[in-house]
């Protein structure tokens, strides 16, 4: 059976199958690539026909954008904006005024170049730049830049000419011209000296005294300048007031938000008043007020009694024989109307000592008094000042003084409240501050709240005469603190504390944290009892509070400290 199975087996042989020839192989790879061509070509046809995505992109920013004044003309440059398809061109956009933010279309171009032509003199505007691409996507504006059309006053009809500005106008005063005394009764304008640049801070250094005041060169000068009642919004910016008179600038009362910047107002041997500041809402910044003198009468370098405030006055150089800055001291026309809200900051307030022992032939000086002086006022800061050189003459050689005063029996309202004396250097005087909390010839009110911290004082009553006092308290002031004092000299003093007129004892006197002050002849004195120590203190300002006061020692005397006193070299 085996063997007849083999032999029914029948041998097959697979058929050949010719292989191609090169061209055939060449011919079939070339309809491939054929065939793929015509394949992506239908897909190249097919998304050509598709719509194109949406531009989502906007342009960027144009950068360096320029302005420069010709006339009434601005031409304005700047630096391609970029964008991922292309920038298609540039929309210019204006407003006017310095800081104004409301812009509006003025043309657009292709251009990295605009003409703004035929604009109104007397005027600031302001640019900006913005690109925008095919889709009609716009970009972020550029920053802004400013440009200011002159309007220069002329020195003839000077006055007749300003009262016919309109608000808005910057009116420029050209230094070679000669113009009379100017009265601004326009709201809305800045008196400016043609093409003036502002001055920098003059970043008081209180370490540093000086007798030379900042320059200010170059500026357009007046004889005296008035800001009228009823204006507002007025900024006089870089001018030279320049004279003798009452007033060298008036700021009327009924006049509101008033700013005086890089101001130089200076007398000529005759004048009473540098700045007066009746109106409501003024600034003096980084001005030069000075040769501020007047025989036989009280001199102010800046003096506000009858408008309600704020006012700020800061980072001035101030030179007055007098007074260097006083708010009270005539009695109000509004009745309990209080100068209030009111910065003193970051000043030199200063006297010439050339000014000291000079008399005219009627025997009269320059009534030299103190360097800051409140008489009516509330809500104050007095920080961060320089105040130097105080003798004995129309009063005895006060740094500062805080006193009520009902002028002339009309203010019974009239008070110092809420008073902050800060981190202020008070050096080459007789006494370095005087209070009085109430008046003592008409009704008046009572002195509260008042803060002295940080302060440095330097008194030299040897040089300059006077009682040699640090403070000198009188009639009863209620809330009063003195803490962080530190007295410099190591000449002979007084005493720390003078206390005058136990009629009126201290309500709530807080001395504390004060590194050093000087014991002097006295330690403490008190009107009517001597240098009796704690036990005068006890009588004077029953309520008192000592706490940790470091006092250098005058060995000739043994005063009776409270508790809380530490000796300090």
């Amino acid at each position: 059976m085996r063997t007849a199975l083999i032999l029914g087996l029948v041998l097959w042989t697979a058929p050949a199958f010719a292989q191609p020839t090169a061209d055939e192989a060449h011919r079939a790879a070339q309809d491939h690539l054929d065939r793929a061509a015509a394949e992506l070509q239908a897909a190249r046809d097919l998304l050509a026909a598709l719509p194109p995505p949406a531009d989502t992109e906007p342009p960027s920013a144009p950068s360096a954008l320029t302005v420069s004044v010709t006339g009434s003309t601005v031409d304005l440059t700047w630096a391609a904006a970029t964008d991922n398809r292309g920038v298609t061109g540039y929309f210019v956009e204006r407003c006017q005024g310095d800081d104004c933010t409301a812009f509006n279309g003025i043309g657009q171009t292709e251009m990295l170049a605009f003409v703004d032509a035929g604009l109104m003199a007397g005027f600031s505007y302001r640019y900006q730049v913005r690109a925008f691409d095919a889709a009609g996507l716009q970009g972020e504006s550029s920053p802004a830049s400013v440009a200011v059309i002159d309007y220069v006053l002329p020195a003839t009809n000077a006055q007749a000419v300003l009262d016919g500005v309109v608000a808005g106008t910057t009116v420029s005063l050209d230094p070679a011209l000669t113009y009379p005394a100017l009265t601004l009764r326009t709201s809305g304008i800045t008196l400016k000296t043609l093409h003036h640049t502002p001055a920098p801070l003059f970043a008081v250094a209180l370490s540093q005294p000086t007798d030379v005041a900042p320059t200010l060169a170059g500026l357009a000068r007046v004889p005296s300048l008035i800001i009228a009642a009823g204006t507002s919004d007025i900024r006089v910016q870089g001018v030279e007031v320049f004279g003798n008179g009452n007033d060298l600038i008036w700021c009327a009362k009924g006049a509101q938000r008033i700013a005086f910047e890089n101001v130089w107002v200076h007398g000529n041997g005759d004048t009473k008043n540098g700045i007066t500041l009746n109106c409501t809402d003024a600034i003096v910044r980084r001005s030069v007020i000075d040769d501020i003198y007047r025989f036989g009468q009280e001199s102010h370098g800046v003096i506000g009694y009858d408008g309600p405030g704020p006012y700020v006055i800061e980072d001035s150089f101030i030179r007055a024989a007098s007074i260097g800055i006083m708010f009270g001291g005539a009695d109000p026309t509004t009745p309990q109307l209080v100068p209030s809200n009111i910065q003193i900051r970051n000043n030199v307030i200063t006297k010439k000592l050339e000014w000291r022992g000079v008399r005219n032939s009627a025997n009269l000086s320059y009534a030299v008094k103190n360097l800051v002086e409140l008489k009516n006022a509330q809500d104050v800061v007095i920080a961060d000042n320089l105040m130097r050189y105080s003798w004995v003459d129309g009063q005895t050689a006060f740094g500062l003084v805080l006193s009520i005063r009902n002028q002339s029996g009309n203010c019974t309202w009239c008070v110092i409240q809420r008073v902050q004396v800060l981190r202020n250097r008070i050096t080459d005087v007789g006494t370095a501050v005087s209070i009085l909390a109430r008046d003592y010839t008409h009704p008046s009110g009572v002195m509260n709240n008042v803060l002295f911290q940080d302060n440095t004082f330097e008194i030299k009553q040897s040089t300059y005469g006077g009682r040699g006092a640090t403070f000198e308290i009188s009639r009863g002031p209620v809330d009063l603190v003195i803490e962080g004092t530190r007295v410099e000299n190591t000449t002979w003093v007084h005493s720390f504390l003078f206390f005058d007129v136990i009629e009126y004892p201290l309500v709530r006197l807080i001395v504390r944290n004060n590194p050093r002050v000087l014991e002097g002849e006295y330690g403490m004195w008190f009107a009517g009892l001597g240098a009796t120590g704690r036990t005068g203190l006890a009588s004077y300002a029953p309520e008192y509070v000592w706490e940790n006061n470091g006092v250098v020692d005058f060995p000739q005397r043994s005063i009776q400290w409270p508790a809380g006193t530490t000796y300090v070299p």
